[in-house]
């Protein structure tokens, strides 16, 4: 109870109870403080704060830096010094002045050799415990704020954040597992790149790549895969986004001869296509002279416009759902022919090279071939953005600024000949063309956000395919919500999504895969990463082969993979693998290099016009060479590439005077119209 004569109740009753009671008196607090633990009677204690203070005060000022610990040490020297030439002084009296006692500590400090000079007990003593002292301050710590510093330097430069100045270099921006096969590509083309080199006035060719963080496990992944033509002063790693202008500027992009820009996989059901056309906008908006090339990959078909608008220089987007899904649906069509695509693309062996038309201007399209003794012609690419056109049902003639595409193994025996030697080949009837495969029915294992461009490429070419059913873990009400979306509408085939797993036995016997004519495994983007996709695609196939392993008839099966070292899982005899990131970097580094290639790609890729196809040789058989064979073929409207044997092996652009010994079962491959 409150006494009523209490002033310190009085003065707590004015304070409203709730508050009141909170509030302990003076008495009682001082009570609390005597009777608080040890730490808290520290913290009230001025010398302990005093301590603490001088102790945040230093800690501040060693966290600076190198320089401001060496000053630290400097200071701790001096005080040490001024201390022991003061005790000195006053304790053995060998000194005049105090100033001569501190120089004489100092020098004990910072040189051990004067031990020796000293006499007398107190002052040998000292001498030695300042020269220790010495030796702790100025060596030990020394010692270790350098070793530290330069650690600190070497680590921050191996991060990649020191900008590069450089001219004419190309620039990778991201890092995936097409990166290395990009930059081997790139390193591997030697006569492109020297030719390429050639055009922008560099010496050698230097290659940039920015990853989002780099280290030892990247470097040693790009020596793996370069090998003999991996060289440290060649490629160059620095870490930040290309979602930032200032990291874009750190690899002096605005100075390269070209910008190559993969998107992201496994990242969003598009493929990563925001952030392409994020960085094109971001690295267009510049006025600090001219642009360099970019090129771009799209996953989305329908984002290509805008890709191709967010960016105010020169650009080459490459549609890889598009490309993908075209070179599927052409294996479908002709088996076998992923392979010889594949060749195609590649850097080695037979390529696809581009010769200046400025001598052949007013030529027509169909005396082309005579011209070329040791390659193919294909057609002319003109204008730009480069627009191509075959050889094939065009009765134009060449024009200023053309460029002729051909297959051929190098680019100097690819050259044309003088027009004055030139010949038009005979007309000779040759049996026409049989489209390459009936109605067939194509059943699709899995999903990714390419199907769709899958089922439309289906969907072209009716007189192929007559039914494209899709089965996947991925529920088909959402599967059809997703192809809504993108527009996608099958019209002229058969089509129906189901729900299905393509790991489990008894799903996918319930599909009865014996029926169809072509089964096709795509690898699963919604996984987390490449190597569980090519996993769980491997498991469906094994699956798919035990079930198969007891019919009558066999299916074709095409099967997709993201990782090339997976290739020697699927290599098995019947099945046909497609890599599809492999194709997808050879892309990227031919058009790089050569940027007119995209639209000969596309072109040969597409549905109508002219495409690569594959026609029996029953017929033709009694050819003699592969001069005989492109005359007899030319007549016909088709242009001989090559040969494909009955055992798969294949060869473009053969030798033309050497005998050619067709069989019934082989085929030969030629560039013709679509039927479609």
């Amino acid at each position: 109870m409150r006494k009523s004569g209490d002033p310190k109740s009085e003065k707590r009753s004015a304070l409203p109870d709730s508050v009141a009671e909170y509030v302990p008196s003076l008495d009682q607090g001082i009570g609390y403080l005597l009777r608080a633990p040890a730490h808290i009677q520290r913290m009230t204690n001025p010398l302990f704060r005093v301590r603490h203070f001088v102790q945040f005060r230093l800690e501040r000022l060693i966290l600076r830096g190198a320089i401001a610990r060496l000053l630290v040490i400097a200071i701790a020297i001096g005080l040490f010094a001024l201390a022991g030439g003061l005790i000195a002084f006053y304790l053995t009296g060998a000194f005049d002045d105090p100033f001569a006692s501190i120089w004489w500590a100092f020098l004990r400090i910072t040189d051990p050799g004067y031990l020796a000079d000293d006499e007398g007990t107190w002052l040998r003593v000292i001498s030695v415990v300042m020269t220790v002292g010495g030796l702790v301050l100025l060596i030990g710590a020394m010692i270790a704020i350098m070793t530290q510093w330069l650690n600190h330097t070497i680590a921050q430069l191996e991060q990649g954040l020191t900008p590069i100045v450089m001219n004419n270099h190309i620039v990778i921006l991201g890092w995936s597992t097409r990166t290395p096969a990009i930059v081997e590509q790139l390193l591997s083309s030697e006569g492109r790149v020297s030719r390429f080199l050639d055009t922008f006035g560099g010496r050698r060719l230097k290659i940039v790549i920015l990853a989002e963080t780099i280290g030892p496990v990247l470097i040693q992944e790009l020596k793996d895969r370069l090998g003999p033509h991996w060289r440290s002063a060649q490629v160059i790693l620095r870490s930040g986004s290309p979602l930032r202008l200032e990291h874009l500027e750190r690899v002096d992009y605005r100075h390269a001869a070209a910008v190559v820009l993969p998107s992201e996989k496994f990242r969003t059901h598009t493929g990563g296509d925001e952030t392409v056309i994020k960085t094109l906008t971001i690295a267009g908006r510049t006025d600090a002279g001219p642009l360099p090339l970019f090129v771009a990959e799209i996953v989305e078909a329908d984002h290509i416009r805008a890709g191709s608008k967010a960016y105010a220089g020169p650009s080459e987007i490459i549609a890889t759902g598009r490309l993908s899904s075209r070179v599927l649906v052409q294996t479908a069509r002709h088996p076998g022919l992923s392979r010889i695509l594949a060749d195609l693309f590649d850097n080695e062996g037979v390529q696809v090279f581009l010769h200046s038309a400025a001598e052949y201007v007013g030529v027509p399209f169909t005396d082309l071939m005579a011209c070329f003794e040791s390659a193919v012609p294909l057609g002319v690419v003109r204008g730009r953005p480069g627009e191509f056109l075959p050889l094939l049902a065009n009765a134009g003639s060449i024009a200023h600024g053309d460029a002729i595409a051909v297959i051929g193994h190098s680019f100097e025996t690819s050259r044309p000949r003088p027009v004055s030697m030139t010949s038009v080949p005979p007309p000779v009837q040759v049996p026409a063309l049989r489209s390459g495969v009936s109605a067939r029915r194509v059943l699709i294992l899995g999903w990714n956000n390419t199907v769709p461009f899958l089922l439309a490429e289906c969907d072209g070419y009716p007189r192929a395919f007559s039914e494209v059913n899709v089965a996947s873990l991925k529920p088909a009400a959402e599967r059809a919500m997703i192809m809504k979306r993108k527009g996608v509408v099958i019209e002229h085939v058969r089509h129906d999504q189901i729900d299905c797993d393509v790991t489990a036995r008894a799903d996918l016997e319930r599909l009865d895969p014996s029926t169809y004519d072509v089964i096709m495994i795509v690898a699963s983007d919604w996984l987390p990463s490449a190597e569980e996709a090519d996993a769980r695609s491997l498991l469906g196939y094994l699956m798919l082969k035990e079930i198969l392993a007891s019919a009558d008839r066999k299916p074709h099966i095409i099967i997709e993979a993201l990782v090339e070292a997976n290739a020697p899982l699927f290599a098995v005899p019947g099945v046909e693998l497609l890599v599809t990131p492999q194709l997808q970097s050879h892309m990227f580094a031919q058009v790089t290099l050569r940027r007119d290639l995209n639209a000969v790609f596309e072109q040969l890729l597409g549905v109508g016009g002219a495409e690569v196809s594959l026609r029996p040789a029953d017929g033709i058989t009694d050819a003699a060479d592969f001069f005989e064979l492109q005359q007899r073929l030319g007549a016909a409207g088709e242009i001989a590439l090559g040969i494909q044997r009955a055992d798969g092996s294949h060869e473009l652009n053969p030798t033309k005077r050497e005998s050619l010994r067709l069989g019934y079962d082989d085929r030969i491959i030629v560039l013709t119209m679509s039927a479609e």
